[in-house]
């Protein structure tokens, strides 16, 4: 279990940490800066992240990534600072454009319903002298349905007699 916060369990988090401090540690080291005067450098020597982000990360715990991070560097803890707070914000900034429509939608909805209903009962007639007569006529059952009700009642009492019957028998 992680003893320092961000308490998380993400492992996109801690790979992301992971992945920000070996490119911060790597850019820091003389041989893997841009150098116009070395121009015959490889891709992958000019571009560190790249050569980062195509390593597959494995999935650590906060105890284990901060083991593996170099402690040759002259400002590892300032690096692994930065790193954490560039992870935290890369997550937490993602919540934010998640959260955002969700909270503009649910103000949407708690309108759209108080409005709603307020016009049914004032259109429909629910609301006044004449509105339990309007309510009583709006839950009064169709002749049609009702025989309809009465006759699948009846075919499902006989098939659970039915089913009982089989079970008794086998």
């Amino acid at each position: 279990m992680e003893s320092r916060r961000p308490y998380t369990q993400s492992e996109r988090y801690l790979q992301l940490r992971q992945m920000l401090l070996k490119t911060m540690i790597a850019s820091r080291q003389p041989e893997t800066r841009c150098s116009t005067a070395r121009s015959e450098q490889s891709s992958e020597t000019l571009f560190p992240l790249e050569r980062i982000r195509r390593e597959k990360q494995g999935s650590l715990s906060d105890n284990e990534s901060e083991e593996k991070a170099p402690t040759g560097e002259e400002y590892g803890d300032e690096l692994r600072v930065i790193a954490r707070a560039r992870a935290y914000f890369d997550i937490a900034y993602g919540r934010v454009l998640d959260v955002v429509p969700m909270i503009i939608e649910n103000e949407f909805f708690v309108g759209l319903s108080v409005d709603l209903q307020k016009n049914l009962t004032k259109n429909l007639g629910l609301i006044g002298k004449i509105g339990e007569e309007n309510c009583a006529r709006y839950c009064v059952e169709e002749p049609e349905i009702k025989a309809k009700r009465a006759s699948l009642t009846r075919k499902l009492k006989i098939l659970a007699d039915a089913t009982e019957l089989l079970d008794t028998v086998g």
